[in-house]
């Protein structure tokens, strides 16, 4: 609130924790109305809109749900758009790729009816599309991840002016695996971080005792669970639950929004994510983890209560990550960049990073610590890189 006297911050949204009291069935039917009703709002629009459809079972619910609003409406087929990488069908699967996006999302767009169209991302367009993200990010980001985000928006902008995501569902339904890990949600800290590197791991001994990143760290775990809505009651096992979906929304979506509404906007494409209407939020937030989790299935309560609309195979399809490229010649051109600068005694990363870890790193072939929770080779590697390339473009002066 401004006036002129001041300038005053007050809180107009806050989750409040209540008992859940619905019973299973009722809560299943009560999530597909609340994300109907979401995904029929949001497909309010006066130019071309679209989904992203990544052949999940999160993105192929709001498309569905999208396609049935628009038959009803009387407005036609909706239109879906998916990313691949030439040479993707050749990747070994691993944790966090655990299936080719491919088959999903065919499987999904004919069941469904959708007019799909597949953005294959040419290797050679990553490099120079890394430059326009850095500036539409303002700050270090994800490397080719973000710029493969990039050239897709890039080409669904071509062809559409609006589009549906499923960003959003994973946290919270519990979607991702540090919902699933004993040893991550008993670590005393963001489960995300349990058990991982972080570029933090790599500064200069001088400048870690100067910005000290255990502390910050710990500070702001600590605000985070003292912020969480406390139920009276709640036994220690769902309390501990509850608090880690409240990092999930506070401390580990506000950055993916920021992402996505950065990139997509960078090339004038609006995308919205239905996942986040605040009163599917706020009904989530009570439900039970053994509800959220039948028999301990991730995302079992979405899956049950969307199963009617999919393909068998994308209703219970495990988790897969966003796609990262197998482009041999991006870590290539990356790992020659790492090397210039480990050459140059100028370089502004040196300010803040151990240059002798790096290079022994790299010696050692081993991969850099990386900002991704994605397993990724060559992560740290893009954001050490991108890191030196913020710092000479934005002019940081260090002290």
């Amino acid at each position: 609130r401004v006036t002129r006297s001041a300038t005053t911050e007050v809180r107009y949204w806050r989750l409040e924790s209540r008992p859940h009291e619905d019973s299973p069935e009722r809560t299943r039917a009560t999530v597909r109305e609340l994300l109907a009703d979401a995904v029929e709002r949001q497909l309010l629009s006066d130019v071309p809109l679209c989904t992203l459809l990544s052949g999940g079972v999160d993105s192929s619910a709001i498309t569905a749900l999208a396609a049935i609003a628009r038959e009803r409406a009387g407005q036609g087929k909706i239109t879906s758009f998916s990313v691949d990488f030439p040479g993707s069908a050749d990747r070994t699967p691993d944790a966090w790729r655990t299936t080719l996006d491919a088959p999903y999302v065919q499987a999904a767009a004919e069941h469904i009816g959708t007019l799909h169209t597949a953005v294959l991302v040419p290797d050679d367009d990553l490099l120079p599309a890394r430059d326009v993200v850095l500036a539409a990010r303002d700050r270090p980001g994800w490397g080719e991840m973000d710029a493969s985000l990039h050239l897709l928006f890039r080409e669904v902008r071509r062809r559409s002016t609006v589009a549906l995501s499923g960003e959003a569902a994973d946290e919270i339904f519990g979607g991702y695996p540090y919902f699933h890990d004993a040893a991550a949600l008993a670590s005393g800290t963001f489960p995300w971080l349990h058990g991982r590197a972080t570029p933090a791991d790599l500064l200069r001994a001088e400048v870690a005792a100067e910005v000290r990143p255990a502390e910050y760290t710990a500070a702001a775990y600590r605000d985070s669970i003292a912020e969480v809505p406390r139920l009276a009651g709640e036994p220690a096992a769902d309390a501990r639950v509850r608090e880690v979906f409240h990092l999930a929304l506070t401390r580990w979506l506000p950055p993916l929004l920021d992402r996505v509404d950065r990139v997509s906007m960078s090339v004038g494409l609006e995308v919205r994510v239905p996942f986040c209407d605040h009163r599917l939020v706020e009904y989530l937030w009570n439900v039970p983890w053994a509800l959220k989790a039948p028999e301990g299935r991730p995302k079992g309560l979405l899956r049950d209560a969307v199963r009617d609309l999919l393909p068998p195979q994308v209703a219970d399809r495990p988790k897969s990550g966003y796609p990262s490229t197998p482009a041999v010649r991006y870590t290539e051109v990356l790992t020659e960049r790492a090397q210039a600068l480990l050459a140059d005694p100028q370089a502004p990363v040196f300010d803040l990073v151990d240059r002798a870890a790096v290079r022994r790193l790299l010696a050692e072939g081993r991969p850099l610590p990386s900002p991704r929770t994605a397993p990724n080779p060559v992560g740290g590697l893009d954001h050490l890189v991108q890191l030196d390339e913020w710092l000479r473009a934005y002019r940081v002066a260090l002290r």
